[in-house]
């Protein structure tokens, strides 16, 4: 099974836009005349015969994202679903900030088909659910639900789309993942709402094989671990991410072209085709099975950094050599988006021999959990995921009830003796 997350949302502290305002666009799409009663299924015709692949794509467009909604419905067209590979879509729109499409709002469920044609979605729509709330877990599990009814396949793939910023939670911080405008919300990952929505399916029929975020900056340690028991493996951004992010239409038509590709095949392309087709800064595919390994690794290097002043002082010094994938200050880097393998290579140089020797045993766990990192030039230092190294909100990283980080690693109690240190 296959999950994939889309689009992101930047701090408010950080001026640049998360996805650049779209210029207008010269195809126009056109109405698709689906059902526009509330709950009402449609009678589309398509065989019974069960896929292999069903891709289920949880588009939250509720937003000032509703402008990309028709554009990534017609990305994923153009990867020729059908077959082997049914593409299921509940895509949300708002009001006000697109009127192509009969400019319909709510929530509907299409059945894609494979079309090559960008100016029109032409797919047929399965149900219109109305206006629902996105970032209710409820709405999605009730929509993985609906997808392995309908469309019963070996392996699943979710692709959830809309704003994202790592694991932070409701009023903490922006949005974790899946911004819901009309109700101020989202699914939050320290909350546990994320994995909330996700647990009836996964409990029914196992673990995705992927986790695919199109977001800014998540990927993060903390979203990888919270993840690792939903999903094999995960592919995301410890950058901000552009409006063209991961590359859709490949990514369907690689699994039309050879539905037996495995999850550590379609998860290193998934991370490679947005760097090299469209230049999107970081991407990275991550075994998710490795996670417990690395956080037994960090859990080392906090708690001999906690039990000697000496290797205290040591992961101090780390943690203010250590990059981040975001500026701050100056020449400096926001601690929020630490680079957990630079700061396991600071921590691996320093001058205290246990401790270093717990820095190499992190970075080696890092590597062997990548299946594959693509990276500019200006990132071709990252590891691959990035680690919450800031004091704002350590009560709240040790103490959120879906913070399965911090009931694994010492790291909370290293941040939050930061902040009582008064430490920057």
């Amino acid at each position: 099974m296959l999950l994939l997350a889309l689009a992101c949302a930047e701090p408010t502290i950080d001026l640049r836009p998360s996805r650049p305002p779209r210029e207008a666009r010269e195809d126009t799409a056109v109405d698709t005349g689906g059902d526009t009663d509330a709950d009402t299924d449609l009678d589309t015709g398509v065989a019974p015969t069960d896929p292999i692949w069903t891709v289920l794509v949880y588009l939250v467009g509720d937003n000032d994202l509703e402008d990309y909604v028709l554009h990534d419905l017609n990305e994923l067209e153009a990867g020729a679903p059908g077959g082997a590979v049914r593409v299921l879509v509940l895509a949300d729109r708002a009001e006000g900030y697109d009127d192509s499409d009969g400019d319909w709002t709510g929530a509907r469920v299409y059945d894609l088909h494979g079309d090559a044609r960008l100016a029109e979605v032409t797919s047929p729509v399965l149900a219109d659910w109305g206006e629902v709330d996105m970032a209710d877990p409820a709405t999605l599990a009730r929509f993985l639900a609906f997808g392995a009814e309908t469309a019963p396949a070996e392996h699943y793939a979710l692709m959830l789309w809309n704003h994202g910023s790592g694991w932070y939670a409701d009023g903490q911080a922006p949005p974790g993942i899946g911004w819901d405008e009309s109700s101020e919300d989202d699914l939050s990952i320290a909350e546990g709402e994320l994995n909330e929505g996700l647990r009836p399916f996964t409990d029914a029929h196992g673990p995705f094989d992927l986790v695919a975020f199109d977001a800014c900056n998540m990927a993060y340690f903390e979203v990888a671990h919270s993840l690792r028991e939903h999903a094999r493996t995960m592919v995301a951004a410890q950058t901000w991410v552009g409006w063209d992010g991961l590359q859709y239409t490949p990514a369907i038509a690689a699994l039309v072209a050879d539905p037996t590709l495995t999850a550590e095949a379609l998860a290193d392309q998934m991370a490679r085709d947005p760097v090299e087709i469209t230049g999107e800064l970081t991407f990275s595919a991550t075994d998710l099975s490795r996670m417990d390994d690395v956080a037994a690794a960090l859990d080392t290097v906090a708690g001999i950094a906690l039990g000697e002043p000496q290797a205290w002082e040591a992961l101090v010094a780390a943690r203010a050599a250590a990059r981040g994938v975001e500026p701050g200050e100056g020449d400096g880097w926001r601690r929020e988006y630490m680079d957990l393998g630079d700061l396991g290579a600071q921590v691996a140089a320093s001058s205290h021999p246990e401790l270093a020797a717990a820095g190499v045993a992190l970075q080696h766990a890092l590597t062997s959990a990548m299946i594959g990192n693509y990276r500019s030039e200006e990132f071709n230092w990252a590891g691959g995921l990035n680690i919450y190294a800031d004091t704002t909100f350590a009560t709240f990283y040790s103490g959120a009830e879906g913070a399965t980080w911090s009931q694994a690693t010492r790291w909370d109690e290293v941040l939050v003796r930061l902040a009582i240190e008064g430490l920057p």
